[in-house]
């Protein structure tokens, strides 16, 4: 959160006609968005005081000048849609080619090299760490039995679920090379499954279409009881439209894990995906095939098959959901919520009343009262939003301050974003 001391902050199309008139002791403002479609940029002046945001903030100096207080690099992040993510597979498999086994163990141990670091044995588990692997009969689940074997190398105590085990060659082969290892496999999903530590959803991939059926329907809606934190899923949530996201919050088996692995490259469907973390495992993606559907192999580091997303990679900006903080006087505090919902300016609005505020404003300390406002908007509609706020506020510098959503219920975060296109 950026805060600052001062009578209003933020939100300002032009402070400088009014600077040497009403020039606050201290006024930070300043913010920088950069969307796919270009770069809105609003900017005010900044005077004297020192400090940043992950260095962001240009350190001020004894006079005004520009400052950027909300940078952001550039972020616009491509995700492939199901034809594409189809494409690259069967590019990839194209004659000559990999075979469909080989780029499942690739997989696999992209996968199980993610988990181990998402969740490491020397985290508190002393010698051992529990995994659970949930296998779909697809290729998914062929990711799942190869990571659940890698994991097993790497010194995890490892099970296998295998409700609809697939009977071709390929599949047959994979599970007995789990078996050989001493990895039980069961046909049902276990009683105690709240009582691993990290339970692995391989169920489906990005060729799912509903509905679900059995016996899926039960093993999702089993996974969906975990406690938070234990859940990761390969490639995309089981249940998860590969392009449209997460199903219906009401459902009972509405996946939100805490870690995504996604493979070759994101898919549409988890671009409002908020977890703890996101790796990609395309290591193996060939240069030329990478170039095409713009996939980035760059950024993996010693014999790491997997590495993290990183922030501006794994965030589309212009759906990218914002909690934006506003103060009025108590008195107008309603009537602007209504006007920033109904000109859907943000979603949502909590209001908190009585709020005490203390400033420097032309050179003395005050206290007022006032009415803290935190709508939920996006990173497209915040630029407009400031800008009304300024025009229908009674402060000369109103304040209104942005922030960053680092995690959060995914559905709601897609409701917020949805609500505002």
């Amino acid at each position: 959160m950026w805060w600052a001391g001062g009578r209003r902050i933020l939100g300002v199309k032009s402070l400088h006609s009014r600077w040497q008139t009403r020039r606050p002791q201290l006024l930070c403002a300043a913010l920088s968005i950069t969307a796919r479609s270009g770069a809105a940029q609003l900017q005010a002046l900044v005077p004297t005081p020192s400090f940043g945001v992950d260095g962001s903030l240009t350190a001020a100096c004894s006079k005004p000048h520009a400052a950027s207080l909300f940078t952001r690099p550039d972020m616009a992040m491509r995700y492939l849609s199901q034809e594409e993510a189809i494409a690259v597979d069967t590019e990839l498999m194209a004659t000559p080619g990999f075979s469909i086994d080989q780029l499942m163990e690739l997989a696999g141990l992209a996968c199980a090299g993610a988990i181990a670091d998402a969740f490491p044995i020397s985290d508190g588990h002393g010698s051992t760490v529990t995994v659970l692997v949930v296998a779909g009969p697809g290729n998914n689940g062929g990711d799942g039995l190869v990571a659940a074997r890698h994991l097993y190398q790497f010194g995890y105590k490892v099970s296998v679920v295998y409700p609809k085990q697939n009977k071709k060659e390929l599949f047959t082969n994979l599970v007995q090379q789990v078996k050989d290892v001493g990895i039980p496999v069961l046909d049902t999903f276990p009683l105690h499954a709240q009582e691993f530590d990290v339970v692995v959803d391989a169920v489906f991939g990005f060729s799912f279409k509903p509905p679900l059926r059995a016996p899926f329907s039960a093993v999702l809606a089993e996974m969906a009881k975990l406690p938070s934190g234990k859940l990761v899923s390969i490639d995309i949530p089981s249940g998860w439209d590969v392009e449209r996201g997460a199903p219906e919050s009401n459902s009972a088996a509405h996946l939100l894990p805490d870690v995504l692995i996604s493979l070759t490259w994101p898919k549409q469907g988890v671009a409002a995906w908020a977890g703890r973390r996101h790796y990609l495992g395309g290591r193996f993606v060939p240069p030329g095939l990478a170039e095409k559907y713009q996939i980035k192999t760059s950024g993996y580091t010693g014999s790491r098959q997997f590495r993290v997303l990183d922030s501006e990679e794994n965030t589309a900006p212009q759906t990218e959901v914002m909690i934006v903080w506003i103060t009025a006087p108590m008195s107008e505090a309603d009537g602007l919520i209504k006007a920033i919902i109904s000109s859907k300016l943000a979603a949502c609005v909590n209001k908190i009343n009585s709020v005490e505020s203390t400033y420097m404003w032309q050179g003395k300390v005050e206290t007022g009262t006032e009415a803290l406002m935190m709508a939920k908007s996006t990173a497209a509609k915040l630029p407009e939003l400031i800008a009304f706020v300024e025009q229908t506020h009674s402060y000369d510098v109103p304040e209104t301050i942005a922030t960053q959503i680092v995690g959060g219920n995914a559905a709601y975060l897609k409701w917020v974003a949805s609500s505002l296109e």
